[in-house]
C-alpha cells in the first residue's frame, strides 16, 4: 500500500480489511482517512471522512447475533480517534457518517494508545480504550445500562507509548494469570506487559518482548498485519487462516523495531 497506512481490522460488511491511512504530520488525514483491502490485494477508498490526524487505530464490530456485536454495536461500526486528545469518534458502518466526537474522556492523551470492542463478554461487550497517558478506559456499548459513557479502569505502569491491547478470555487453563483480563503491550515497555481486571487491580509481566501489538488467533481467520508506514511501498502481511489451524486460541504478540512475530501461550509453569 502507499497511502500510510496504520491501523486495520476485519469490516464484516464488506468481507473486506478496513485501514486508516495518510498518517500525520505529512498527510494529516488528507484526502481521506479509509480504505478497504481485498483479499485479492486490490484497495478502494472508504468514505470521504478525512482530516482525522496522529495514529489512527482502528476497532471494528462483529456480529455476534442479530447484526450485533455483544455490546449491542451494528457489525461493521467502527472506532477510532481523531488526533484530538481523549476523543474516540464513531464511524457508520458503511462510512457514510462519523460522529466525532461521540465520547470525550476526562485524560488528554491520544488514542495513539488503541481501542478495541470486548468479543469476551467478560467486560459486557464494551470498548476499551489505552491513551498515551497509559490510562485505561471502558466504555459502555449501545447494549448498556449506561452506552457511551466512560469509565476509567486504571493507569497502566509500563514506560513508552502502550499499543497493544487485547481482553482474554476466562480460560484459566490456557491463559493462566491473563484469563479474563485486559492485556496490555507496549512498543518500548522493556519487555513488560500488563493486566487489568475488572476491578480495575494492574498486574506486570516480564516476558521479553515489546508488545507493539497483541491479537488473539480465532478459528477459520486469517492474521494480517501492516508495516512501517514510512516505507514505500508499505508491506501488508497475512498468515492465511489454514496455516494458523493449529494455534487457535494463542496470543500473537508483534515487535515494531524487530519486526518478530511471536506466538504466546500459558504452559502452566
Amino acid at each position: 500500500v502507499n497511502n500510510k497506512a496504520t491501523g486495520m481490522d476485519y469490516h464484516q460488511p464488506s468481507g473486506k480489511i478496513v485501514m486508516s491511512v495518510n498518517y500525520a504530520p505529512n498527510s494529516g488525514g488528507l484526502p481521506f482517512n479509509f480504505e478497504l483491502l481485498s483479499a485479492d490485494g486490490s484497495i478502494s477508498q472508504f468514505s470521504s471522512i478525512s482530516g482525522l490526524t496522529d495514529e489512527v487505530y482502528v476497532t471494528a464490530a462483529r456480529d455476534e447475533g442479530g447484526g450485533k456485536s455483544i455490546g449491542g454495536f451494528p457489525a461493521g461500526t467502527f472506532f477510532t480517534g481523531s488526533g484530538v486528545g481523549g476523543v474516540i469518534t464513531r464511524v457508520s458502518p458503511d462510512g457514510s457518517s462519523i460522529q466525532n466526537p461521540w465520547v470525550t474522556l476526562g485524560d488528554s492523551g491520544l488514542l495513539r494508545g488503541q481501542l478495541y470492542i470486548d468479543r469476551t463478554g467478560i467486560w459486557g461487550g464494551d470498548l476499551i480504550v489505552l491513551t498515551t497517558t497509559n490510562k485505561v478506559w471502558r466504555i459502555g456499548g449501545d447494549n448498556s445500562t449506561h452506552p457511551g459513557v466512560p469509565a476509567l479502569l486504571a493507569t497502566v505502569p509500563l514506560s513508552g507509548t502502550l499499543e497493544g491491547l487485547l481482553t482474554v478470555p476466562n480460560d484459566a487453563l490456557r491463559y493462566g494469570p491473563w484469563a479474563g483480563k485486559i492485556l496490555i503491550g507496549g512498543e518500548s515497555s522493556n519487555g513488560l506487559v500488563a493486566t487489568v481486571d475488572p476491578q480495575g487491580n494492574v498486574a506486570t509481566f516480564n516476558i521479553g518482548i515489546d508488545a507493539e501489538h497483541i491479537k488473539l488467533v480465532n478459528a477459520n481467520e486469517s492474521y494480517f498485519a501492516v508495516g512501517n508506514n514510512q516505507t514505500r511501498p508499505q508491506p501488508v502481511f497475512s498468515i492465511p487462516a489454514p496455516e494458523l489451524s493449529g494455534l487457535a486460541g494463542d496470543i500473537l504478540i508483534g515487535e515494531e523495531s524487530t519486526g518478530n512475530l511471536w506466538d504466546v501461550h500459558w504452559n502452566n509453569a
